[in-house]
């Protein structure tokens, strides 16, 4: 039976042998330190993601430090454009708040905000067309996020592949076709 003079307090050292080279309090504040550091990197390596296409003569993007600087419109909403991963085809255009943001980062399946519903929806889960994101990209004025996802089978409510099926006649196509 051991007894509060053969052992260490809260150590379970035995007295003979001695305390640890490394005192506890360090220890336990040098694992704190790691935890955090790494949450925190963690957290701005996903952000890293999120990068703000400015000056193209930049050989680095800048990252984004923070969701704070996403500029949300009056109804607190901010537009997303979906383009497929693999071969950038635009998919879809929907709205997201700040929640529908933190569920996608959270959980890496797209989450809208439905302003017809006036509720969040996860983007498949009625018809099992679920996207997975696998980048969050935000333009030069921090108001509009594109999302580059896996899209598991149709991205529209109609059927189709993508919500951009229709094309809009341009009357003046060669004209403009000249210009450029």
């Amino acid at each position: 039976m051991k007894t509060e003079s053969s052992v260490h307090l809260n150590s379970g050292w035995p007295r003979e042998c001695g305390r640890p080279e490394m005192s506890y309090s360090f220890l336990l504040f040098f694992l704190i330190l790691v935890v955090y550091k790494n949450l925190l990197y963690n957290r701005f390596e996903f952000l890293g993601e999120l990068i703000i296409q400015g000056n193209p003569e930049r050989e680095k993007c800048e990252g984004l430090k923070s969701m704070d600087t996403l500029k949300f419109n009056e109804q607190g909403l901010i537009p997303v454009i979906v383009q497929d991963a693999d071969n950038r085809e635009v998919l879809m255009m929907a709205w997201m708040n700040q929640q529908a943001l933190d569920q996608t980062v959270t959980t890496g399946r797209a989450t809208y905000w439905s302003r017809s519903r006036g509720k969040l929806w996860v983007k498949g889960e009625t018809s099992g067309h679920f996207q997975a994101v696998k980048e969050i990209r935000v333009d030069c004025d921090a108001d509009t996020l594109l999302l580059s996802v896996v899209q598991q089978g149709v991205a529209c409510h109609t059927g189709s592949r993508t919500c951009f099926y229709r094309e809009f006649p341009i009357k003046g196509e060669d004209t403009v076709a000249k210009h450029i």
